[in-house]
């Protein structure tokens, strides 16, 4: 891959959607986001034309407790991974991220 020209910028947006609507008005050639909130608008007529071309990082979240609480961590990661298994732990991620993105 070759290295970014003296040419490339790198601008910041203030919401999601305008990163979208500009990748879409072909005003910028790349955006950059979370797919948990980008991903469901992709249908949108507005945004036509526009494809998930590849992942560039996955992250892990972890839990983490207070010694004061360590007899819980046994039965907290069965319900974690119950939680997860069933969805919940996605949906709530989701509301979370659209929530930092809207205000």
């Amino acid at each position: 891959m070759a290295a970014a020209s003296s040419a490339t910028k790198v601008t910041k947006v203030r919401h999601w959607t305008l990163g979208l609507k500009r990748l879409a008005r072909a005003e910028v050639d790349v955006y950059v986001g979370s797919d948990e909130i980008i991903g469901a608008y992709l249908n949108n007529p507005e945004y036509k034309g526009l494809y998930r071309a590849g992942v560039i990082e996955t992250m892990q979240l972890y839990v983490y407790l207070n010694k004061k609480h360590e007899k819980l961590a046994g039965n907290l990661s069965i319900v974690l991974a119950e939680t997860k298994a069933g969805g919940l732990i996605t949906e709530i991620s989701r509301k979370v991220l659209m929530q930092e993105y809207i205000e």
